[in-house]
């Protein structure tokens, strides 16, 4: 086999300069494969730019969802006024669902996203909660099933709350109101 001269190309495209391996010898086997394999086709090229770009874009738009605000509640300022009202003065949620600091005052950043319980049973209780769940946004419970957790005490499964978490036996009108204030509350990661 003859090599291509100066300037001339080989069956590859690749002109040979001056003082480059001879074509068919061992090194210049060597060269034309490690420059194939640093150098992608520019199809190649294209592909990761455009699957960046998409990522990109993607990711860009995943951001927006998760920023866009909660959808405005259905319920009244009247139902949402009393529902916070049961939630923050008769209930007292906030004691075991929201966390406090070192002075024992509420973590309004964190108000009822959960918390490690801060007392515990003065007797053994074989199904005692020691974190309460957060209740802010209601994650996992649709507004049916919460309301008749209010109104019986019982989850959607038919089993009753684990201690402390009073069995609540409150009126339609109560825990509809409670469920619509909560719902209205950004759930934890939200923020």
């Amino acid at each position: 086999m003859v090599a291509p001269s100066r300037g001339e190309e080989d069956a590859f495209g690749d002109a040979r300069p001056l003082g480059a391996p001879r074509l068919g010898s061992a090194k210049w086997t060597v060269s034309v494969y490690v420059r194939r394999m640093l150098q992608p086709p520019q199809g190649e090229i294209m592909n990761r730019i455009s699957i960046a770009v998409l990522s990109v874009l993607l990711f860009a738009a995943a951001a927006a969802v998760a920023a866009e605000p909660a959808p405005k509640s259905k319920a009244s300022p009247a139902q949402l006024a009393r529902g916070k009202y049961v939630v923050e003065r008769v209930g007292m949620c906030a004691d075991c669902h929201s966390p406090r600091n070192q002075k024992g005052e509420f973590i309004r950043e964190k108000w009822l996203q959960g918390s490690e319980l801060d007392f515990k049973a003065t007797a053994p209780m074989p199904k005692w909660a020691a974190v309460s769940p957060p209740i802010a946004g209601l994650p996992g419970w649709s507004e049916a099933n919460a309301v008749t957790f209010l109104m019986t005490g019982k989850d959607p499964t038919g089993e009753m709350a684990d201690p402390p978490m009073p069995q609540y036996r409150m009126t339609r009108d109560d825990a509809t109101a409670v469920v619509a204030y909560l719902k209205s509350l950004p759930p934890p990661g939200a923020r």
